[in-house]
């Protein structure tokens, strides 16, 4: 039978790894922060040989970190943001605050401690700061870093000489809004604002979800709140939202989901899988849909064409009867469609999401042909019956039609530079293999890249070629030499 008194032993031993580990990793990061120091100078060295003076030196010093931050990011699988951060922050804590890396070098302070210390710190006027410094490593080495960041906060108001007047107005140039995806087709928008503007909001919210309270409305406070955010943002008449912008989502839906003989879940680009039920909700609403036919093996698509009314798929078993959603003009899912065709839904918000969607089916390969059309049936005919059948070679032009843009944003989903997590429908279409050097407007040669790495492949050494086995995968070399490959998501309905 173990006794306590081993139990103890042992917890008392892993506690002692815990702390050993705790200094080392302390002792890494000093050595890192060191080393991405080492790098920047590297940039700016570089910067100098290749314009030594002036305005030039400035936009060669940017250049060159740039590029730096993006072979780091591609070799450590990081984004080139944090990696940017990760240098800004190093070279702070290694040339304005010795102290600190001496600390941090000994394990006497730990690395998340020292990115709260160097976080208000940098704060402060130059002169300020040593003192600051000192007080904040007396803390440090005694307080939890949960604890040591609040006290850093409040004694970083007191240490700073100018005028909250003057500190707000500045804090006030970095208010945001972004959106963090999470679990179960949920996510959170997180605006960065002004305390008075977020107070006043807040209560707003409150005031309004406190007025809907009834006996008959299930929801609870919290849920009457976020429903209050919702409408006063998307509903028309808002003063604050131009009558002419509307919102955008672009959902993939299986056409076993839509037909209501599958529970699929959709895919909400920029986002990923949501629950079938708000994926019908969404493509019942569409006033027009595109439909795309594939290869049946790559994937790629063949035919592109718009429809108006709402999007119905029939099931691929066409020998059993199933439900359709209205008696609007149906899809014609053809004999060769497989057992997973998608549906792509781009809904515009006015008072209800409204949608473009966009179903797809498999056939075989018509020579790189990709006829579009657009057609206008209010019947219940097929309306892919007034497609231009007309085959290209993809050098008639060089602009790719909206409906393919909007097929292609759905399969890429994000800008194809490695690592960079952009939204393809905030990206720009590219020619993998240059329209100047003979590259074609056909799926198979048009990615999706953000400006920045669409710049990046154009004007620097970095190169890209199509992986000629691997249908969308693209083969990246770096400046240096390093590969790396890239590949859209698969489709949702893929298992």
């Amino acid at each position: 039978m173990v006794r306590i008194e081993e139990l103890d032993a042992r917890l008392d031993a892993e506690i002692d790894e815990l702390h050993d580990i705790d200094l080392a990793t302390a002792g890494l990061d000093a050595r890192r922060a060191r080393c991405l120091a080492a790098v920047g100078r590297i940039a700016d060295e570089r910067a100098a040989l290749a314009s030594p003076t002036g305005r030039g030196l400035s936009e060669a010093r940017e250049g060159e970190r740039r590029l730096v931050a993006v072979e780091i990011a591609t070799a450590t699988r990081r984004s080139e943001r944090t990696v940017a951060r990760m240098i800004n922050d190093a070279e702070q804590l290694v040339h304005d605050y010795p102290a600190t890396l001496a600390a941090l070098s000994e394990g006497r302070v730990s690395g998340l401690h020292t990115r709260h210390l160097i976080a208000h710190a940098c704060t402060l006027p130059a002169q300020a700061r040593p003192a600051f410094e000192t007080k904040l490593l007396d803390l440090a080495a005694v307080l939890p870093a949960h604890r040591f960041a609040e006290r850093a906060r409040r004694l970083r108001e007191t240490a700073h000489p100018d005028s909250i007047t003057v500190r707000h107005r500045q804090a006030r140039e970095e208010r945001s809004v972004w959106l963090s995806p999470e679990c179960d087709g949920m996510a959170t928008l997180t605006h960065h604002l002004p305390a008075v503007d977020a107070v006043a909001v807040d209560d707003l919210l409150d005031k309004i979800a406190r007025s809907e309270r009834s006996d008959t409305d299930p929801r609870t406070h919290l849920q009457r709140r976020a429903d209050a955010l919702t409408r006063l943002i998307l509903t028309p008449g808002n003063p604050a939202r131009p009558a002419s912008i509307t919102a955008n989502v672009l959902v993939t839906i299986p056409a076993t989901t839509i037909a209501g003989v599958s529970d699929q879940p959709g895919d909400l680009h920029g986002y990923g899988p949501i629950d079938p039920d708000t994926a019908r909700a969404i493509a019942a609403t569409a006033p027009t849909f595109l439909r795309i036919l594939t290869h049946p093996v790559t994937r790629e698509p063949t035919m592109v064409t718009r429809h108006r009314g709402r999007a119905v798929a029939a099931c691929p078993d066409a020998g059993a009867h199933h439900p359709t959603i209205d008696t609007h003009p149906t899809i014609d899912t053809h004999p060769t469609i497989d057992t997973h065709p998608t549906i792509d839904t781009h809904p515009t918000t006015d008072t209800h999401p409204t949608t473009d969607t966009i179903p797809t089916s498999d056939t075989h390969p018509t020579n790189g042909a990709l006829p579009t059309g657009d057609t206008h049936s209010t019947s219940g005919t097929d309306p892919t019956d007034r497609t231009d059948d007309r085959e290209t070679t993809g050098r008639d032009r060089y602009s790719a039609a909206p409906e393919l843009r909007l097929v292609l944003a759905a399969i890429d989903q994000t800008c194809r530079f490695p690592g960079c997590n952009r939204r393809a429908n905030r990206c720009e279409l590219d020619h993998t293999k240059d329209w100047a050097h003979g590259g074609t407007t056909t799926p198979d040669n048009l990615t999706y890249l953000c400006p920045r790495h669409h710049h990046l492949k154009h004007n620097t050494r970095w190169t890209v070629e199509s992986d000629p086995h691997r249908p969308r995968h693209l083969n990246w070399r770096s400046p240096h030499g390093r590969q790396h490959t890239t590949a859209p998501p698969p489709p949702p309905n893929d298992t």
